[in-house]
């Protein structure tokens, strides 16, 4: 047999091995990636609320779905953000499997914002809402009232003078 024949044998071979390991290997990952498997242990949703300039907000209210595909398993609530727009939602170990996605939806003053994420196999799934709101500071809303009434003063002096 020339070196000639033998290349082209490789080849021949070649071209069904290399489309058919690819398929066997692409196959296996989507089997492996697609089975659910419960994360053990007790589990957590927490994460921060913030307005749209970061500002985190304070008594905004936050639900927890989980999901497969587009189920509810299961909701929960928090009460409220704390001071620092932190929340935490307990959940048991069945509670959700690792694959389910986890939805956290944030409502505060009117506004409405979800977040998402893929279950993943640790215990604790850090989700961040950010609302489209801006929560003004109490400094800030001082500093825009003396500038509107220190505006007003000097109109109120200059057209004295003239009149």
């Amino acid at each position: 047999m020339s070196f000639k024949t033998t290349m082209l044998r490789i080849a021949r071979y070649s071209t069904y091995a290399v489309p058919i390991g690819v398929t066997i290997f692409i196959a296996a990952m989507l089997l492996i990636s697609g089975t659910a498997e419960p994360a053990t242990g007790p589990k957590q949703v927490r994460g921060y609320v913030y307005d749209s300039l970061g500002t985190p907000i304070e008594n905004a209210n936050v639900t927890v779905q989980i999901r497969i595909g587009e189920s509810v398993r299961s909701t929960l609530y928090c009460d409220a953000t704390d001071e620092t727009g932190y929340y935490v939602v307990d959940f048991g170990p069945s509670d959700w499997d690792i694959g389910n996605t986890i939805f956290v939806n944030a409502t505060f003053g009117g506004e409405y914002n979800t977040n998402s994420v893929i279950a993943n196999d640790f215990p604790f799934q850090n989700l961040d809402v950010t609302l489209g709101i801006v929560i003004p500071e109490f400094g800030s809303l001082i500093s825009l009232t003396l500038a509107i009434f220190g505006a007003a003063s000097i109109f109120i002096i200059i057209s004295r003078k003239r009149g």
